[in-house]
């Protein structure tokens, strides 16, 4: 598909690499994927810090057939990258505020959702105060373990976001061009 070398820094675990991939893969591209072992502290080694200094999980290296290579981080800005070199199957929808929704929808998951499950920011942050979620059985409350379930009031813009974002002309909720996609789902 491609003579450029892309190469996904990843560990099996990382929902935000598991975002990379699934895009690359929507798109039919071909990455070469090392995985980073964060349990043993891989991301801390030098040979890793010097693509990603943030020692965070996804980094893509893209390599040019000309010669020089580049390392972008973060998942979205990855997937935006990728959407934009790589045309064919459109992850975004045309339409400006179809896109703008679509988007919203991958914003909230990652930024409002994702830090609850993400150890490192869980190592600044401390135990979750659970003590204001009541809508959810004792068993699934998070507490016991740094993000364990979604009851911690920052999931609550996930499920409030549908009404807002609505759905599409087509009836789904799926901002995508090509319908049978949806890469706000697959958040």
């Amino acid at each position: 598909m491609t003579d450029t070398s892309l190469t996904l820094y990843s560990f099996w675990r990382s929902t935000a690499a598991y975002r990379v991939r699934v895009a690359a893969r929507l798109k039919h591209l071909t990455l070469d994927e090392q995985f980073i072992d964060l349990d043993a502290g891989e991301q801390h080694e030098p040979a890793f810090t010097r693509i990603n200094p943030m020692a965070a999980v996804p980094a893509l290296v893209i390599d040019a057939p000309e010669g020089g290579s580049q390392v972008l981080t973060e998942s979205l800005a990855i997937i935006d990258y990728l959407d934009a070199r790589f045309q064919q199957t459109p992850l975004w929808p045309a339409d400006p505020a179809d896109r703008a929704k679509a988007q919203a929808i991958a914003q909230t998951t990652a930024a409002d959702i994702h830090p609850l499950i993400v150890p490192r920011i869980g190592a600044y942050q401390g135990p979750v105060n659970t003590s204001h979620v009541t809508a959810l059985p004792p068993k699934n409350r998070p507490g016991k373990a740094h993000g364990a379930g979604l009851g911690h009031s920052k999931a609550k813009p996930c499920n409030a976001a549908w009404p807002v974002f609505g759905r599409n002309p087509t009836g789904r909720r799926s901002f995508f061009r090509n319908p049978a996609l949806s890469f706000a789902t697959a958040e």
